[in-house]
């Protein structure tokens, strides 16, 4: 299936030669807080997967919080905050109920990237660019989102051009469709 887990698992090689140090503690921060309330929310039985309003509220301050820094900071680059700070800035937007956030945190890393994609947390843009595009057309590019119709079997929101969908995951270092196990192979 996805490889979310093994993206906000995955150990990344921290960079303390950061222009913003106190920034990147501050969404290393709000990371954790992130990561904390999943657990918590994945450990009980939810009506119809529908997210408690107490998450929301917590995701819509971290969200605030993050863009906050953002506009301090004015790029998600490595160079600002490190990898693990980039990072923290996409989780907190795809977790958010703001389609406007996501689009804006999808445009400033893909610029990023097209400049220098070891310069941001790239292999997170498949994930704001498929959760945009379910939102708009229940449509997907690089398939890294499933749902469940309540019968216990996950099915794969429809991927355009399914036939080159490995090929524009390879492009953001991602596992091809049906073998990832938490992102190995």
């Amino acid at each position: 299936m996805t490889c979310t887990w093994y993206l906000v698992t995955k150990k990344l090689v921290p960079n303390f030669q950061v222009k913003y140090p106190i920034v990147r503690n501050e969404l290393l921060a709000l990371f954790k807080k992130d990561q904390r309330d999943r657990l918590v929310l994945f450990g009980q039985d939810l009506d119809n997967n529908r997210f408690p309003n107490e998450l929301k509220k917590r995701d819509r301050t971290r969200l605030n919080k993050t863009f906050k820094l953002l506009k301090q900071i004015k790029s998600p680059s490595a160079i600002n905050i490190g990898l693990d700070g980039s990072r923290a800035m996409w989780i907190i937007a795809l977790h958010s109920s703001s389609k406007q956030s996501r689009e804006l945190m999808l445009k400033k890393m893909r610029y990023l990237y097209y400049k220098d994609k070891n310069e941001v947390f790239y292999q997170g843009i498949p994930y704001l660019v498929d959760m945009i595009m379910i939102e708009t057309n229940g449509k997907q590019r690089y398939g890294t989102y499933s749902y469940n119709n309540g019968d216990g079997k996950d099915r794969l929101f429809p991927i355009v051009n399914p036939l080159k969908v490995n090929e524009r995951r390879k492009k953001y270092d991602l596992c091809p469709l049906g073998t990832c196990i938490h992102g190995k192979k």
